[in-house]
């Protein structure tokens, strides 16, 4: 009887080994996979970091010309995710077609202040600032001062793109500042309504504030002319603070066009002091000119001078190679 029940302990302790063993490659098994996962996630999320920077600049240069319908370039973009800060360096915005100046506007520094913790979820994701500093834009334009602007294209583009009529009369009007109004006040209206972008991703951008602004008035077809003028821009926004928040082109196309009345509103009021500028660069082309076609009649003058005292040099050559060539010819005949 000992024996039989030492038989069936040895089967008990051996099922239960049998039954550890298992236990114990199930957790290995476990382990393994789980720190492969880790391990996977931790190189996508390396590679995430490192490739993040050219991500983004690729996005910027595809849909930065969509939305303006103008070619963009930049030299560099720094991604800090964790907090929450994109960093752009020298943004060209090039010039729509039929304008003559080298681009729209030279961006020297962008960067955006984020709520990273607003972009986890599906609500609207906050930027709390975008900073712009040094800048220089060219406001090619016809004479008399008209509504056919290069920055005017470009807003009308930007505001055709989100869907909003273009504003045929805007660099035609008087602006003040009390007309800089907040343009969520109009496109918060426009993002209640039911549009085919509602699944779009939306934004609220509190505040913009451009520094350091050089602005160019350049006659359309004439780019060698330019009247230099300072700029200032009011802090504009906030922008999209409605619960919805607005799609990416309709708050492009709010901040473009409070950029626009801001340089138009200058350029109105600055007026006179601009084509005095043009006309005194012009008065002083036609002087060069003047100066220039003088300098090159005196040289023609003496050119010719020159070229007549060389043909006098060459006849008296010739005249007297062929009297040396008859002395030849008549020493030869023994005369």
């Amino acid at each position: 009887m000992n024996n039989d029940q030492q038989s069936v302990d040895q089967a008990a302790d051996s099922k239960a080994a049998g039954k550890n063993s298992k236990l114990k490659g199930i957790g290995k098994w476990i382990i393994r996979s789980v720190a492969a996962i880790i391990l996977t996630l931790l190189i996508l999320f390396a590679a995430l970091l490192i490739f993040l920077d050219p991500i983004i600049k690729t996005a910027v240069l595809t849909v930065g010309p969509q939305v303006a319908g103008v070619d963009f370039e930049l030299e560099d973009i720094s991604v800090k995710i964790f907090r929450g800060r994109v960093e752009i360096t020298n943004l060209v915005i090039g010039n729509p077609e039929g304008y003559s100046s080298e681009y729209a506007a030279k961006l020297g520094d962008v960067v955006f202040e984020t709520d990273i913790f607003s972009w986890l979820g599906d609500g609207k994701a906050i930027i709390r600032e975008i900073k712009v500093k040094d800048v220089s834009v060219n406001y090619e334009t016809e004479l008399p001062f008209s509504n056919h602007s290069n920055l005017d294209d470009i807003v009308n583009h930007i505001k055709a793109f989100a869907g909003q009529p273009a504003e045929t009369e805007s660099a035609g009007r008087q602006f003040n500042d009390s007309q800089l109004i907040p343009a969520s006040i109009v496109y918060n209206l426009v993002a209640a309504l039911d549009s085919p972008d509602q699944d779009q991703r939306r934004f609220e951008i509190d505040k913009l504030t451009v520094e350091n602004v050089r602005l160019a008035v350049v006659p359309k077809d004439f780019p060698k002319f330019s009247a230099p003028l300072t700029l200032t821009l009011p802090q504009m926004g906030p922008v999209g603070t409605n619960p919805e928040g607005l799609t990416g082109p309709q708050i492009a196309a709010a901040l473009a066009e409070q950029v626009l009345w801001g340089i138009v509103s200058s350029v109105n009021e600055s007026s006179k002091e601009i084509y005095h500028n043009l006309s005194t660069q012009g008065m002083q082309l036609a002087d060069d000119i003047l100066n220039q076609t003088r300098t090159a009649v005196e040289n023609i003058k003496q050119e010719g001078q020159k070229a007549a005292e060389t043909l006098e040099e060459t006849k008296e050559n010739l005249e007297r190679i062929g009297k040396d060539a008859r002395q030849l010819w008549d020493n030869i005949r023994g005369k």
